[in-house]
């Protein structure tokens, strides 16, 4: 709606500018009583063409909502730019709710004997006041017996002459739902619901309107009588839900777990870490105004989780939780208007881990029978609700069939007794009240550095001696004097120093039978390796006892270097397979095998096979 506008026609264009015709009106008054507006209006022309000039036209006619304003059909003189003008007035009625629309028309036919320049349009003035208009209308909440009813602000121009009947009504629904009629004074003015008007029913049935969101939109509807018509007149606005969060219900947590509940723990509320079934959960919560509950979301340690609905309970179930301490549990309801309830816990898992030990386990003395066990074993508290228990089971080495376990004392000496001429297999089971932690140990034979055994006047190194006026070594003996070891009864190597003592040749039948020999040589050690040797003078000046024929056997060196199959001391090793601690082979070789330089005559004879000592 508007109170002027205007139209134009297009311009024809002459040798001294353009002309064109334009229709403009403006609103000059209205007539309530008579529905009527009275528009003044101008024809004119315009354009480039001198306003003292002139142009034939041949016909020019103007209408405003249907009735002619200029209606020339014969040739006149039309000056440009604003020469030509002509100016009025004219009623014109508007439609029965007061608006109007009106059209409007321009035909020139400018220096032509037919229409050239035309133009089309319409105005539309302002309404004319026919009925009770809204000025305002709040917006209100669901609870308005707390928070206050609406008021509606209206006036009615036309008063009550015209207006016969003036009422007002709240719709929801696109319409579908309205609350009464409420009569209004025709004059204008307010009017503020009530309980009455806007009755509790009224509430209750825009809430199950918007199950979905938190506001209704609704519209205020003015209703005037005239001539008995009925007209509306409508306003928008929001009705609001307010305190419609979902019912909070408390939120706990217990070890559903009764395993550890009814033998351990014997507690509910004591949550173990990696044992437990930890379930947190609540009531279902209670949805409000017509809402529905949507969802339930689980918050710990900042992850969500999904609960399960079963039972009557809303719950999460955490099964060998992996963390211990304190966590917050947040259980967050969600109704179908988006409105959220939490409820708040704290979770106190306690720390458990498999039960562990520091021991030690020795004979007395490094060789008795009586061992000595002790266990220094640690677990977790619970909350004071664990308990340790210690055991130990033994065998001894190589057999498959474990000893009954038998009870130990933490942080105290527990005296095994287990013979000493075997080694012995020790198993100690650390338990607490979930799980057992197993250590395995072994003892070696209970074997002195050196034992005097007076009963059989015998004394034995690193073992015990195994017979009357004896002296046992087991391991290596060695002296420092001069001369060798003849004959030896013994299986482990025995040491000697063989200075210049040789002789030229040796046959297979003087052989010397010992376990080992040593022989020193400008200032080298080295140990000989076979049971059958002999001694041999070598080229190069050297004693050396070696294999048979001048085999050399195995040469070692204090620090266990192996020389192998090559000359020593002027003598070559020839005719020896050889392994240690397996099967030695000793055997004559002719004599091309050996340097010419080692002056040693040969028999080529087999001298002996055994076993190396081990």
């Amino acid at each position: 709606m508007a109170t002027s506008g205007s139209i134009k026609t297009g311009v024809y264009t002459a040798n001294n500018g353009t002309m064109g015709v334009k229709l403009s009106w403006s609103l000059k008054s209205q007539s309530i009583e008579n529905n009527t507006s009275t528009i003044s209006w101008t024809v004119q022309s315009y354009g480039t063409y001198p306003k003292d000039s002139w142009i034939y036209c041949y016909s020019l006619v103007v209408k405003l909502n249907g009735s002619n304003l200029v209606n020339k059909t014969s040739r006149f003189e039309m000056k440009g730019n604003g020469g030509y003008k002509t100016t009025g007035t004219i009623v014109v009625a508007h439609n029965t709710d007061g608006t109007k629309t009106f059209s409007m028309s321009i035909r020139a036919a400018i220096y032509s004997s037919s229409v050239n320049c035309k133009a089309d349009g319409s105005g539309t003035p302002t309404a004319i006041p026919r009925y009770a208009l809204i000025s305002s209308a709040d917006n209100f909440t669901d609870e308005v017996g707390t928070n206050g009813y609406p008021t509606l602000v209206y006036t009615n121009p036309a008063g009550s002459s015209l207006v016969t009947g003036l009422k007002g009504r709240i719709t929801w629904n696109s319409g579908a739902n309205y609350t009464d009629w409420v009569t209004l004074d025709n004059e204008g003015g307010t009017y503020t619901f009530t309980s009455s008007t806007l009755t509790s029913a009224n509430i209750s049935s825009m809430l199950s309107s918007c199950t979905t969101s938190n506001t209704l939109p609704i519209q205020f509807d003015l209703q005037s009588t005239l001539g008995g018509t009925d007209y509306h007149n409508y306003k928008d606005a929001t009705m609001t839900i307010v305190n419609a969060n979902p019912t909070s219900q408390s939120l706990s947590y217990l070890d559903v777990n009764s395993n550890v509940v009814d033998y351990k723990t014997h507690n509910s509320s004591i949550i173990v870490q990696s044992q437990s079934t930890l379930r947190i959960r609540t009531t279902p919560s209670t949805a409000k105004k017509s809402a529905t509950i949507a969802s339930y979301t689980l918050n710990i340690n900042n992850t969500d989780y999904t609960p399960t609905i079963s039972g009557g309970y809303v719950y999460v179930d955490f099964v060998n939780p992996s963390l211990s301490g304190t966590f917050t549990a947040t259980m967050i309801t969600t109704d179908s208007r988006g409105n959220t309830a939490t409820a708040t816990t704290n979770v106190i898992v306690q720390p458990w881990e498999p039960p562990t030990a520091l021991f030690t386990l020795a004979r007395v003395n490094g060789f008795y029978t009586n061992t000595i066990l002790y266990v220094d074993a640690s677990i977790s508290s619970v909350s004071n609700t664990n308990a340790l228990t210690i055991q130990e089971q033994h065998r001894e080495a190589g057999t498959s069939t474990w000893s009954t376990a038998s009870t130990v004392q933490n942080k105290t000496n527990t005296t095994l007794e287990l013979a000493n001429s075997s080694g012995w297999e020790v198993r100690i089971l650390v338990t607490d009240e979930y799980t057992t932690t197993t250590y395995d140990a072994t003892v070696g034979k209970g074997i002195p550095i050196m034992f005097i055994d007076a009963d059989m006047n015998s004394i034995g190194v690193n073992g015990y001696p195994d017979a009357n006026n004896q002296i046992y070594v087991d391991g290596t003996m060695k002296s420092t004097g001069m001369g060798t070891f003849g004959d030896v009864e013994t299986t482990t190597p025995v040491y000697t120093t063989v200075t210049s003592e040789c002789v030229t040749s040796q046959t297979a039948a003087s052989t010397t039978t010992v376990s080992s020999a040593m022989f020193s040589r400008f200032g080298r050690v080295c140990q000989l390796s076979i049971y059958m040797i002999r001694k041999v003078t070598c080229g190069g000046g050297g004693d050396i006892w070696v294999g048979d024929l001048g085999s050399v056997a195995s040469l070692y060196t204090p620090e266990n270097k192996v020389i192998r199959s090559g000359s020593f001391i002027g003598a070559r090793a020839v005719g020896m397979e050889i392994s240690t601690g397996g099967k030695i082979t000793v055997r004559n070789a002719s004599s091309s095998n050996i340097s010419a330089d080692t002056g040693v005559s040969v028999t080529s004879t087999w001298i002996y096979t055994g076993t190396l000592p081990s």
